[in-house]
């Protein structure tokens, strides 16, 4: 779990909690997790979605396209992350 600052969208100014799975981080930083985890009060006008290991948390499947190209991987997928939060309600 991590806490990340949205910079756009409907909570953007707040500091808000995510998470991604252990298990998914087995072949990082040449593949990055594929699932976000959120806690389910957030809403997006459209995902994919499935119930999280973590009681009132959904995961949400989000694809990164031209990954492997950043030379620093967290600070990619940080922004990565950044950019899915920023499309919330």
């Amino acid at each position: 779990m991590y806490r990340i600052d949205a910079l756009e969208g409907g909570h953007a100014g707040e500091s808000l909690e995510t998470a991604v799975e252990i298990a998914e981080l087995m072949n990082w930083p040449v593949a990055p997790p594929h699932w976000i985890h959120l806690p389910a009060s957030l809403s997006f006008a459209r995902t994919n979605s499935q119930p999280s290991p973590v009681a009132g948390w959904l995961r949400h499947s989000r694809q990164i396209n031209g990954w492997g190209t950043d030379p620093n991987p967290t600070q990619a997928w940080l922004a990565h992350v950044r950019g899915v939060v920023g499309e919330m309600q």
